[in-house]
């Protein structure tokens, strides 16, 4: 059983640039992608609102959020320049912790806040209680 569960993402949002537009300015393939209007989870009625293109990276019992954010970080800084060109779209870090029993300590490296600041790219942070 874990004792924590925490995905890092890095998420672009656009109502005009594709997935496949967004892949092509950034010369990187997303871990996961979707488009405007397509079906979610096969559901017939519910879609997409926006374009999406990500990166994430997921780990189970790890003590702390920096040493994924870092390695996102370090799959991010050879496109730096390519992100700079991406604008009026929605650029985000998300940090989702899943919390069983010991919470993962959360450090930001002043590198990644730079990065970030530099780039427009907005932090979140979600902490989801999970029962025993």
């Amino acid at each position: 059983m874990y004792k924590n569960e925490v995905f890092v993402r890095f998420v672009i949002t656009s109502d005009t640039l594709t997935p496949d537009e967004i892949t092509k300015i950034l010369n990187k393939i997303p871990t996961k992608s979707w488009k405007k209007d397509t079906p979610k989870n096969n559901h017939p009625t519910l879609t997409y609102k926006y374009n999406k293109w990500e990166i994430f990276i997921k780990s189970e019992n790890i003590s702390h959020t920096d040493t994924l954010l870092n390695e996102l970080f370090l799959q991010l800084l050879p496109i730096k320049e390519n992100i700079a060109l991406l604008k009026n779209i929605t650029k985000t870090i998300s940090i989702v912790i899943y919390k069983k029993e010991i919470m993962p300590s959360i450090t930001y490296d002043s590198k990644i806040i730079s990065f970030l600041h530099h780039l427009g790219v907005t932090l979140d942070i979600d902490i989801i209680e999970v029962s025993k």
